[in-house]
């Protein structure tokens, strides 16, 4: 145990919320309003005290934004956005804008009648989540389809998808959801694979899967696309078009390719004259 300790870290919590509302480090606020380094001994209220202390000390915008989503509790992040709401606005249009700060920008938005303003937003925001919430509320149809068309080529898989999804012409939809498994599997991350599969569930076209089948770059994205084709023929001509399917395992155990893999050749050697064409794997 160090021989000097901050009260602020003690089980009193009396002393230890005096200790916080005297402390200006903003980087050591935001630690102690995630709850790091309070006493263990302290109940989670006391601890939630102390938290709330910290936030009331905190001044740099950039911390409360942190402090509003990993906060120790929720009325601490609750208490971070209510002092970050209160650093000042301006002008709505211009803080959605121009705001580093994505609550100061969503929040702004809500302030936002009119359609002018709305399609301006929509069009030029650098924050494409933000663009995609202000066509949602562009009252005329034809200009909001056509920017859910323009968002659904946006960087953003998650925002783009969700673009996709407000596109009403079901052929051009089909062709986006394509787009979208393409362009995302060669940009793969963990995070990515359940985009992938919800947008995968989306295409329902069998010459789109075929496509993908065959043209994917993930072969795990290859094999669960020509495991939804019906035709099991086209499904291994699609396969074996495409570049040479890998599969292993790691650490002993099996890889999710591999799974799909064997899901696939099981489905395909119920009928045996499709046997001599699982060569091409």
């Amino acid at each position: 145990m160090p021989l000097f300790q901050p009260a602020w870290q003690g089980k009193d919590v009396v002393r230890a919320v005096r200790s916080v509302e005297q402390l200006h480090d903003q980087k050591l606020l935001t630690d102690i309003a995630a709850g790091k380094g309070l006493s263990t001994a302290l109940t989670y209220q006391n601890k939630e005290r102390v938290a709330r202390a910290a936030v009331g000390r905190l001044t740099d915008p950039a911390l409360l934004e942190v402090v509003a989503r990993h906060g120790f509790s929720q009325l601490t992040r609750s208490d971070a956005q209510r002092r970050l709401e209160g650093l000042g606005d301006g002008d709505p249009l211009t803080v959605v804008k121009e705001s580093q700060f994505p609550v100061k920008r969503s929040q702004a938005l809500q302030a936002i009648t009119s359609q002018e303003d709305l399609l301006d937003v929509a069009r030029h925001a650098q924050d494409w989540g933000i663009r995609l919430a202000a066509a949602r509320r562009v009252q005329d149809q034809d200009l909001a389809q056509a920017l859910f068309m323009e968002i659904a080529r946006c960087p953003d898989y998650e925002v783009a998808l969700q673009a996709v999804d407000r596109i009403s012409d079901h052929a051009q939809a089909e062709l986006a959801y394509v787009d979208l498994v393409k362009w995302a599997s060669t940009k793969w991350t963990s995070r990515s694979a359940t985009w992938l599969d919800q947008t995968l569930e989306r295409v329902t076209s069998q010459s789109a899967l075929a496509e993908i089948a065959s043209s994917a770059e993930l072969p795990m994205l290859r094999i669960r696309a020509a495991m939804r084709l019906s035709d099991k023929d086209a499904a291994l001509q699609a396969l074996g078009e495409g570049k040479p399917v890998y599969f292993f395992d790691r650490s002993g155990s099996t890889h999710m390719w591999n799974k799909d893999l064997r899901s696939l050749l099981e489905t395909l050697k119920k009928d045996p004259l499709l046997e001599p064409k699982l060569d091409a794997f």
